[in-house]
């Protein structure tokens, strides 16, 4: 089955990225009358999702071109993370209870900016008397999980290179690790805390390479509608149980892609991806408005500036950063 004409992978991944402006509104303000979106949307399921749309795209753009793989990575990746990274240092320096001077001074920045320049930001996600005041004091707790897509996105080579030798093995076993790890820490020790482990690159491989394998056997699309259906089923009947993570597991792979792949959507095409920026500037974005205290004062008008500068930072990103980025790879010898 070839790649549609068709697919509504930006459409999802939009509504994805809205879903994670929503979440930290309910989950990061501190605002009451917010918190209930929490019980509407859950922020793991979502990160999930996002990654079944990489595992699939990232696993067929290999296989498609592996020359030149990892630098058309850092093109899409890297410039509007320095970019969101920059922008936030700036507004940091303004808004810090520290003045100009003893801020730029603090040794503290260097370890910030270490920390995230690697992407290890949850080593030190604090700037000197930015967002003090916050229920949360991080810059951008967005970022947690460009990690763990790094790591995936460096993994592929290697598992295409292994799948060759030992063919589908090679998926039962990452899935088997992987699932196995998400049921230890989602079941048998269930805490924030191993919620948080649950949610790095060993668990999140199930729901990549899920989505990877159907850019591998293609011909797998063509049974997308009746293995949904079966998986949903399948869920219903063991949800409740320890066995529903798996078969949860299996549901959102099979969703996500039967959503993009199978439903001819073509009258609500999104040609631009504002996902990323929507990503990466929501919770910087939510918590300058809650530094303000706009979040105790005026709730519901800080939950709509929030999106509404989100996606204005989103559309700069876009078109005057993460576009022309892309577009040096038409101008590469890997083309």
């Amino acid at each position: 089955m070839e790649f549609p004409r068709y697919n509504n992978f930006n459409f999802l991944r939009f509504f994805l990225a809205l879903g994670v402006i929503l979440v930290h509104n309910g989950g990061i303000t501190g605002s009451d009358k917010l918190r209930f979106i929490l019980q509407f949307i859950n922020g793991d399921i979502i990160v999930e999702c996002f990654f079944v749309i990489s595992g699939y795209l990232i696993t067929k753009s290999y296989l498609k071109k592996r020359d030149g793989y990892f630098y058309r990575r850092g093109l899409r990746l890297l410039p509007a993370y320095y970019a969101c990274m920059i922008f936030m240092f700036v507004i940091s320096a303004f808004i810090s209870t520290y003045s100009f001077e003893k801020f730029i001074l603090n040794h503290d920045i260097v370890k910030y900016v270490l920390a995230n320049v690697f992407f290890i930001n949850f080593i030190h996600p604090n700037l000197p008397g930015v967002f003090t005041f916050n229920p949360l004091s991080a810059i951008n707790g967005s970022l947690w999980t460009l990690k763990t897509e790094i790591i995936l996105y460096v993994s592929v080579p290697f598992y295409i290179f292994f799948f060759r030798y030992i063919k589908g093995y090679v998926f039962f076993i990452t899935m088997i690790v992987s699932l196995a790890w998400l049921y230890y820490f989602k079941v048998v020790i269930a805490t924030p805390a191993s919620r948080t482990i649950a949610m790095q690159f060993v668990g999140m491989a199930a729901f990549f390479f899920g989505g990877a394998l159907f850019s591998i056997y293609a011909s797998l699309l063509k049974q997308l509608p009746k293995m949904t259906l079966a998986s949903i089923v399948l869920y219903l009947i063991f949800k409740g149980t320890g066995f529903s993570v798996v078969v949860e597991w299996a549901v959102i792979v099979l969703m996500v892609l039967f959503f993009c792949l199978c439903l001819p959507l073509t009258f609500i095409k999104i040609n631009n991806d504002y996902s990323y920026g929507m990503y990466i500037y929501n919770f910087p974005i939510i918590q300058i408005l809650c530094s303000f205290g706009m979040y105790r004062t005026q709730p519901y008008l800080a939950f709509f500036m929030s999106i509404l500068l989100t996606m204005i930072m989103s559309f700069f990103s876009w078109h005057y950063i993460e576009k022309r980025f892309l577009a040096l790879k038409d101008k590469s010898n890997w083309n």
